[in-house]
């Protein structure tokens, strides 16, 4: 797994994913959520998800 570089920007979406995924009832935790979102943009998820709504969504 890739390390993520330390920005604002990165820490910003990975706190606010979290907070989505735990109020969904997806995940447990707060923690685990943004724990989640990190890996997902390490492992290129995130980006691939981005990339089916614009698709879809148009940009």
């Amino acid at each position: 797994m890739e390390t993520l570089p330390c920005n604002s920007a990165a820490d910003f979406f990975c706190v606010n994913a979290g907070a989505a995924l735990y109020i969904s009832g997806l995940i447990d935790s707060y923690v685990a959520g943004t724990e989640q979102a990190k890996n997902a943009m390490a492992n290129g998820k995130a980006n691939k998800k981005l990339q089916q709504l614009l698709a879809v969504q148009g940009s």
